[in-house]
């Protein structure tokens, strides 16, 4: 099994003092948000320096690793995949980091989202997503 570049996330919310990203983070439906906080973040690393990944069709499986960066008040707590007939997969998760697998079987685009909860916040919980791309060699 090959090994990706690592991806970081890195989150900001609305009173902590410093500028928001461009991305803002989509609320999960119910969410407890007693702050009335909104949250925005940004992906570092991968293929594209931004959170993706590209994966040349052919080469097997590969996985990598996405870690929290910054501010231990926000902890992983569930990873979910932008299709149904998705060869990406959960293999490891912890607090501050999971490790995704792709099977890599087949060309596609897909998408993998992490949800996050903010403990400070009534542990108000959201969604990031960057893509994975499965592509044919040139």
């Amino acid at each position: 099994m090959g090994t990706l570049t690592g991806v970081t996330l890195d989150i900001r919310s609305s009173n902590c003092g410093t500028p928001m990203y461009p991305t803002t983070a989509t609320l999960e439906n119910g969410t407890n948000n007693p702050q009335g906080l909104s949250y925005s973040y940004s992906y570092g690393g991968g293929s594209d320096g931004a959170g993706d990944q590209d994966v040349t069709f052919g080469s097997g499986e590969q996985e990598f690793e996405i870690t929290l960066v910054g501010d231990r008040r926000y902890h992983l707590v569930d990873v979910a995949f932008g299709s149904s007939d998705t060869q990406l997969s959960k293999k490891d998760q912890d607090t501050y980091k999971v490790k995704i697998k792709d099977s890599d079987t087949a060309t596609e685009d897909d998408y993998y989202q992490l949800l996050v909860k903010d403990t400070s916040n009534g542990d108000c919980a959201f969604w990031c997503d960057p893509r994975v791309s499965n592509k044919v060699p040139d």
